[in-house]
């Protein structure tokens, strides 16, 4: 018996044992949550992030306190607020036939540079000003001084560089007359690009990014959505705010040139036209249920701004004009703006990036940041209790003015 107890007692302390160091080896198996009290040097030679020597001795970091986060309940994951990223830019001609052929960029697929293609391709919305027509044959010109009538290829370059959503509403729009509308929208309807402000397409809206987007563009000229219409403009917007997550307002707006950069308050005109009173428009848009306003069409870049939590920039410039428009001096710098704003359409965050125009050549990044400056400069003066942070390297972030 006592030899049977003896082994009996053996066999439970073997096991025990075991069992012990089985519990050792799970341990070195099992992933630990916490920090390391060791951390060992990579041994993949092929490695080209490490830059360690394999042969490192054994580091002991047990000093490193743990971190570690709080995880998100299913709640805050459910309610978190979706984001869309939109890329903003300013007028886009990209040659004209009239008066004749010389007037079209030979490599119209280099218009673009890489890095401008670069910053392009960060947006789900890319926007632009389309100012004039598509129409490389066929329409019949308009009897006025300037007649913008693009290649065809024109929509292949636009579609490529990434844009996919484009105003329609400006002064040249019509320069081509019916023909030249009817032609140019079936060469964006052919290339999937979002567009609006004809009569006949006023608006339109698209889901991007499990977003539902509405878009209206407005000018102050004939066949193109007329802002002077105000409470049809208004009723339109609250309609499209009804049935949209965020709403785009695109407005051609403002006197032209470099004596218009600044942004009034008042009602502006040039050459004897109404052009409207850009502030507030761009209110009244907001109000009546626009998220985001993109003006254009003084052919210089104005203040940016914010108002009731939605952003609003006066005037984005030229940002590839091929030929027969100004791009002297500040008519040739331009910004292309990024912009996050949730899925209720309040601006999240933003980034500045400077752009300017080579003659005959297309749009590069400017490294002197010259419009960047031109901004900052533009809105301290113009808008002084806008609440937004624009830093030195093209940030821009709300204030809270709680």
């Amino acid at each position: 018996m006592k030899s049977m107890k003896l082994i009996s007692c053996l066999n439970r302390a073997y096991i025990l044992l075991l069992l012990l160091a089985l519990g050792f080896i799970g341990c070195a198996l099992t992933p630990n949550p916490q920090f390391s009290k060791e951390v060992y040097s990579c041994q993949n030679e092929t490695c080209s992030v490490c830059t360690q020597d394999n042969s490192a001795e054994i580091i002991q970091v047990e000093e490193i306190p743990e971190i570690q986060p709080e995880p998100l309940s299913v709640e805050e994951i459910i309610s978190a607020p979706q984001t869309i990223r939109i890329v903003a830019v300013g007028d886009l001609m990209l040659g004209t036939r009239i008066p004749d052929n010389t007037c079209f960029p030979k490599n119209g697929d280099r218009l673009f540079s890489s890095e401008i293609r670069k910053i392009l391709s960060r947006g789900e919305v890319v926007f632009g000003n389309l100012e004039g027509c598509i129409c490389g044959s066929g329409g019949t010109a308009k009897k006025k001084k300037y007649v913008f009538a693009m290649p065809d290829a024109a929509a292949d370059w636009l579609a490529d560089a990434g844009f996919n959503l484009l105003s329609v509403a400006n002064n040249h729009a019509g320069d081509m007359q019916e023909e030249g509308c009817e032609i140019t929208r079936n060469f964006l309807n052919n290339k999937k690009i979002h567009f609006a402000g004809y009569l006949e397409n006023p608006i339109c809206s698209f889901t991007q990014n499990g977003i539902k987007i509405g878009f209206i563009a407005t000018a102050p000229n004939a066949g193109v959505v007329n802002f002077h219409n105000l409470d049809w403009l208004e009723s339109t917007v609250e309609k499209l705010a009804a049935e949209n997550d965020i709403v785009i307002v695109s407005m051609h707006i403002g006197a032209e040139g470099k004596e218009h950069q600044h942004i009034t308050g008042k009602t502006e005109e040039f050459l004897g036209e109404n052009r409207g009173n850009p502030y507030q428009l761009a209110r009244q848009m907001i109000d009546a249920g626009a998220d985001l306003v993109l003006g254009h069409g003084p052919h210089v870049t104005r203040a940016i701004d914010l108002y009731k939590g939605r952003f609003i920039a006066y005037s984005l410039g030229n940002f590839c004009t091929y030929s027969r428009v100004n791009i002297s001096g500040v008519n040739g710098i331009a910004p292309i703006l990024e912009l996050v704003l949730n899925e209720n359409g309040e601006f999240q965050i933003g980034s500045i990036y400077s752009t300017k125009q080579i003659s005959r050549q297309g749009v590069q990044l400017d490294p002197g940041n010259e419009v960047l400056h031109k901004i900052m400069e533009l809105t301290r003066e113009d808008i002084p209790e806008a609440p937004l942070q624009i830093s030195e390297d093209g940030s821009i972030l709300p204030i809270d003015s709680k």
